[in-house]
Parts: C-alpha cells; sequence; structure tokens
C-alpha cells in the first residue's frame, strides 16, 4: 500500500468506517476487522465498500393487449425514493418504489 492509501484507510477508521483485511500474498478474501493491528508489511487493508441502493418504479401496464398481466418495473433508475415519487407523482399507473440494494462481491 502507498502512503496515501495508509493514510486513507486509518483516517476512514478514525471516523467510524468498516474496515476489511487481507493478505499480501495469497489475496484470500477480504474479512471484516474490529480493532485493525496496522500490519502492513504482512497486510492490506481497505474501507469496506458501502452496497449502491437504486429505487425503481413499479407500474401497471398501459398496453391493452397484456391487460391482467403482472406489474412492470420501470426502465429508470432513480438515486432516492423521493426523485422517483416526484416523477411518478399524480400517475394512475402508479403501484410503488422497490429498493434494489447491490449485493458486494468480496473478492474485489
Amino acid at each position: 500500500m502507498t502512503p496515501d492509501e495508509i493514510i486513507k484507510v486509518v483516517q476512514a477508521y478514525k471516523y467510524g468506517k468498516k474496515i476489511q483485511f487481507r493478505g499480501h500474498l495469497s489475496k484470500r478474501r477480504w474479512l471484516d476487522i474490529d480493532d485493525p493491528s496496522w500490519d502492513f508489511q504482512q497486510l492490506e487493508y481497505r474501507v469496506k465498500p458501502e452496497p449502491r441502493v437504486k429505487y425503481v418504479v413499479e407500474y401497471r401496464n398501459t398496453c391493452v393487449s397484456l391487460q391482467g398481466t403482472a406489474p412492470l418495473l420501470g426502465r429508470d433508475a432513480y438515486d432516492s425514493e423521493a426523485h422517483a415519487l416526484d416523477d411518478w407523482k399524480g400517475s394512475e399507473y402508479f403501484i410503488r418504489v422497490v429498493k434494489f440494494v447491490e449485493e458486494i462481491n468480496n473478492d474485489e
């Protein structure tokens, strides 16, 4: 790790971010650590990635030939539930906003 990377991860820990570690040579899975020993010779550290959250609108189908089928999910992903609701305000086809949370791959 570079000095800048070391400073960044230690400061993140200081401010309450979750930290992960793995061995330099083994490149095994990242593991959570509550109280790091800061052994930068043997271990590599990072701030635990936070999952991204997106919101998608579920709505009733407006196509006559497909009436009665399951509700549809919109193609637009919103950064907030409020933005999605704002976009669909007053629509008779609106059902609800669905929250999607990214699954983090631990090996990246």
